[in-house]
């Protein structure tokens, strides 16, 4: 057991020095960029821009606190969390927040664009950014008080940070984790599904309706230029559309990186009660670590998913990086 536990622990040393060094850094610029790409005047009038802005200030949270803690930890091989009760309960409950924020703003993300295909202008009209700062404002701070639970009940004992196995709040706790890992999954495939249907019907029907429209529009003005207003209209509308598209992305990208991590939550849950010899301990552990690590992952990729895959996105960002040049050379010439 001694040669598997020493083994499993070099790689995960190992792993967290390059690979979770590698995720920090390069998630926490990253999502910094995502913030200032989302205050742009052409997207952060926008409701969904917010949930993007506060689940990317979450993101630096979780990279800042529990992953770069890994990070140190595996390079100083000292732990402060196994040495002090106070930050012991400190770094839990940044972790604890941080996943789950993580995961209900991207819930939020997804019934928003379910909201904005709707073809009832009075539900569209609840995407919009007013609404979306009061929903921001309560349910964070709801949560953020709910989830001291954390912090209450785990403890440290023999430099191990941990909730006591055989208590109420274990059990509470990992059922609590089931909800956590699996409801989310259910939201996301739910809403997605129903935005793509939304989105095919949509298209059909605009696609009729363009025509009839882009008819009327050439009766009117004999041949001339279509107006500016509609022009305008069309503009929003990709731009919605691009939100809606990278929403997506960042729906698929959630469910590929958290579903092992919720596969193996559920797979402590059903055998909680089974005896394990110390190899499978040693491997469960292990597992468990590099499953939280693929968390700390999606944290950190988002920012280049977005450039990858949107045009709007990269625009934006090109037009961030012009105005940054600028500053820089007024700044030099003074």
């Amino acid at each position: 057991m001694s040669t598997l536990a020493t083994r499993l622990g070099h790689i995960l040393l190992n792993f967290n020095i390059y690979y979770l060094g590698a995720i920090c850094f390069f998630g926490i610029i990253g999502n910094f960029l995502n913030i200032l790409v989302f205050c742009q005047n052409t997207l952060k009038n926008t409701g969904c821009s917010l949930y993007f802005i506060s689940l990317s200030i979450v993101h630096i949270i979780v990279l800042c606190v529990p992953c770069l803690s890994q990070v140190i930890f595996a390079i100083s091989e000292f732990d402060i969390a196994l040495h002090s009760l106070f930050w012991c309960k400190f770094f839990v409950y940044f972790i604890f927040n941080g996943i789950f924020l993580s995961r209900y703003y991207i819930c939020l993300i997804s019934i928003d664009r379910w909201l904005i295909t709707s073809f009832q202008a009075r539900i569209r009209q609840l995407s919009n950014i007013s609404v979306i700062r009061r929903i921001l404002v309560i349910t964070t701070t709801i949560w953020l008080i709910f989830n001291i639970h954390s912090a209450i009940g785990f403890t440290l004992k023999d430099h191990i940070c941990d909730i006591s196995i055989n208590s109420v709040y274990s059990t509470f706790y990992l059922i609590l984790c089931l909800i956590v890992s699996f409801l989310p999954l259910f939201i996301l495939i739910l809403f997605t599904s129903l935005t793509l249907i939304r989105l095919f019907k949509k298209n059909l029907i605009n696609k009729q309706a363009s025509q009839i429209r882009f008819i009327e529009l050439n009766e009117q003005n004999n041949g001339r230029a279509i107006p500016a207003q509609n022009r305008q209209h069309h503009r929003i509308s990709n731009r919605n559309f691009q939100l809606i598209k990278l929403s997506l992305i960042q729906v698929s990208s959630y469910i590929i990186v958290n579903l092992p991590k919720a596969v193996h939550i559920l797979y402590i849950f059903l055998t909680r009660n089974s005896k394990k010899s110390p190899e499978q301990l040693a491997i469960n552990n292990f597992i468990g670590r590099m499953t939280t690590n693929l968390l700390y992952t999606h944290c950190a990729i988002t920012f280049y998913i977005y450039t990858l895959s949107s045009i709007t996105f990269r625009k934006e960002f090109l037009l961030v990086c012009q105005r940054f040049r600028r500053y820089v050379l007024v700044f030099i010439r003074r």
